[in-house]
């Protein structure tokens, strides 16, 4: 009740400020709710500043400014399929500018739509330099280094965030991998050392030790009281078990690995969209 009342209080003071507490003044018209949605839109309550947003739009079906931060607004909810949808119904003004289609782009972005990136750049009026970075990053997130660097080369004075997508793409393709196969075939001769290869170190001893000793049991045991001696299963099935696992978990590593390289290079991607975007 405190909060609906405090909700309720900074709005009147906030419509008296604006001078708007007229005896006939209609609240709800097209200047007041604009008025309202901005505030909330400024002070980060995004539900909120959508639903006022739409009723802005309602009113006047050309404020481009409103379409917008209603657009940003649905996207800061994370309903990026949906703000795209409502991009498209747009009827009444220009959707084809640079702010449109910086919205676009970032909800495609967002929703991880990488492939479509390239296809609605033409349909916006951006610059050639956001075009070869766009592109550019979009090849990149896909996992497709190659590609990103050959868009940056389209240009020959390249602004700052397309110079840097280029170092990223080069390093990116030079980066330490480690070999699956590699990792498991080390472990086979060797256990735990495909995980001391994927530089897990302690890891790979613990392992080395854990096979050495249930394996050592499992031969003392044989080698003293026989095969048939029960301790000699359970160790040997121990030590196999040990075994066949520090193989998998060697390979699993090496993958892990790989994935952990990937993920420092499209972080730093990320990075310089969201310099880009200003969010």
């Amino acid at each position: 009740m405190r909060w609906e009342n405090f909700r309720r209080s900074i709005l009147v003071g906030l419509l008296l400020s604006l001078g708007v507490a007229g005896f006939g003044q209609d609240l709800f018209d097209y200047s007041n709710s604009k008025k309202y949605a901005d505030y909330l839109f400024e002070a980060g309550r995004y539900e909120e500043a959508a639903t006022e947003y739409d009723r802005v739009v309602y009113l006047n079906a050309t404020d481009t400014a409103a379409w917008q931060n209603l657009l940003i607004s649905m996207q800061y909810l994370e309903l990026y399929q949906e703000s795209v949808a409502r991009l498209k119904s747009i009827k009444t003004i220009s959707t084809s500018t640079i702010q449109f289609g910086r919205i676009h782009t970032y909800a495609l972005f967002s929703s991880y739509q990488f492939e479509a990136i390239s296809e609605v750049l033409t349909s916006y009026s951006f610059p050639t330099a956001d075009i070869v970075f766009l592109n550019s990053a979009s090849f990149a997130l896909a996992g497709n280094w190659v590609n990103a660097e050959q868009e940056t080369e389209k240009l020959s004075d390249a602004p700052y965030l397309v110079q840097q997508m280029h170092d990223i793409s080069m390093e990116a393709q030079n980066r330490n991998r480690k070999s699956p196969f590699l990792a498991g075939a080390l472990s086979t001769v060797v256990p735990g050392m495909g995980k001391i290869y994927t530089g897990r170190w302690k890891d790979g001893l613990f392992s080395l030790l854990l096979i050495t000793t249930t394996g050592y049991q499992a031969y003392r045991i044989i080698s003293e009281k026989g095969i048939d001696r029960p301790g000699a299963w359970i160790f040997g099935g121990l030590a196999l078990g040990f075994y066949t696992g520090n193989i998998y978990g060697s390979v699993k590593s090496a993958k892990v690995y790989n994935e952990f390289e990937e993920k420092k290079y499209e972080d730093r991607v990320q990075y310089l969209l969201d310099i880009y975007y200003g969010r």
